[in-house]
């Protein structure tokens, strides 16, 4: 049986990552016994930590711990937009929003629709008074 998977494990790439005991056995005439039990295979062995065998109290069988090592992509470049307010001009900000085309906010009969339009028209006017740098 051994042979076996072996065999099966060679034919598909696969490595077996359990090469400690991960049972123990006394028997009656105080001989101890060592055995693996535990098989776990991968096809990327470099990409898993070593195993561990930790020995359980209430368990003649070791519990088996292994980690997969990945790589955490690192972000890209944080980019915050900043309003400058030195330039402002109140007069044209109010101006603009006196000559924006509201009858579309206000003969819409959907509610998100309205929203939608009036945030647009709003943030028309505010980009047009605001210069917006990125730091």
């Amino acid at each position: 049986m051994k042979r076996k998977l072996n065999d099966i494990a060679t034919v598909c790439n696969l490595s077996q990552m359990v090469n400690l005991p991960t049972k123990i056995n006394i028997n009656k005439s105080g001989v101890l016994s060592l055995t693996c039990i535990n098989h776990l295979f991968t096809n990327s062995a470099d990409k898993c930590s070593k195993v561990v065998s930790v020995p359980i109290r209430f368990s003649d069988h070791n519990m088996i711990a292994m980690a997969r090592k990945a790589k955490v992509p690192k972000a890209g470049p944080k980019i915050i937009y900043k309003r400058i307010y030195k330039n402002f001009c109140e007069n044209k900000f109010t101006e603009g929003l006196r000559n924006l085309p509201w009858d579309c906010v206000f003969e819409s009969t959907h509610t998100e629709a309205a929203l939608l339009e009036f945030v647009k028209l709003c943030s028309s006017v505010t980009s047009m008074c605001l210069l917006k740098n990125s730091l």
